[in-house]
This record gives structure tokens, C-alpha cells and sequence, in this order.
């Protein structure tokens, strides 16, 4: 089975969403871009090949692989929205706990006007 640049690449995304997968996907990963062309040189990147070249089986390939992707940053992105709310709902709790129990009325004005 040939591997080409972009389905190296694709492999590589499509692994399971973590805030860290992009960290350790690459560091995991021993079959690079670079190297996957260089142990076959007869096979160019599709980026490099005219379009007339590649054939349906691959695109298919292709196609399937990038909708992979595609649902795992669709994922990581929910994920991120879900933590930033959670941080600023923390964030705002955190804030009337210590204006409303630790600081006293003065001591927020005090710190307003400076």
C-alpha cells in the first residue's frame, strides 16, 4: 500500500479529538510527510500530480479521510466552546466571591478610582 503526503497527513488527524492531539499525534507519529515521499519517490504529493492523474479510488480515500478530520476539529472546537464558558462562568464566581466576601464596599471603590 502506498502512502502519499496528504494521506499521511490525514492519518494523522483523523485520531481522536484531545485538547493535546495535535502534540501528541506529531511526536507519536514516526512516518512523516517528508520521510513518506522520500521512501517513495515514485509517488508525488497529489499536490504535485494534475488532477487528471489521481483516480476516483483515491479521491474517495481522500474524501473520507478529510470528513474524518473534519468531524475531529468540529469536535475540539465544541470542546473549546464548552471550556471557555466554564472558565468564564469560573472566572465571574470567583470575582463576586471576592468582592462580595473578602473585600469590603470601600476597598472595590478604592481599587475602581486607582
Amino acid at each position: 500500500a502506498k502512502t502519499t503526503e496528504t494521506e499521511t497527513n490525514a492519518t494523522a488527524a483523523a485520531t481522536p479529538a484531545t485538547p493535546f492531539a495535535a502534540t501528541t499525534t506529531t511526536a507519536a507519529t514516526p512516518l512523516t510527510a517528508k520521510t513518506a515521499v522520500a521512501s517513495n519517490p515514485a509517488t508525488p504529493s497529489l499536490s504535485a500530480r494534475s488532477p487528471d492523474d489521481v483516480s476516483s479510488e483515491e479521491l474517495l480515500e481522500i474524501l473520507k479521510k478529510m470528513n474524518a478530520r473534519v468531524k475531529a476539529l468540529s469536535q475540539s472546537r465544541i470542546q473549546l466552546n464548552e471550556k471557555a464558558k466554564n472558565a468564564e462562568k469560573q472566572k465571574e464566581r470567583l470575582l463576586a466571591l471576592v468582592k462580595n466576601e473578602i473585600l469590603d464596599e470601600v476597598m472595590v471603590e478604592e481599587a475602581k478610582v486607582k
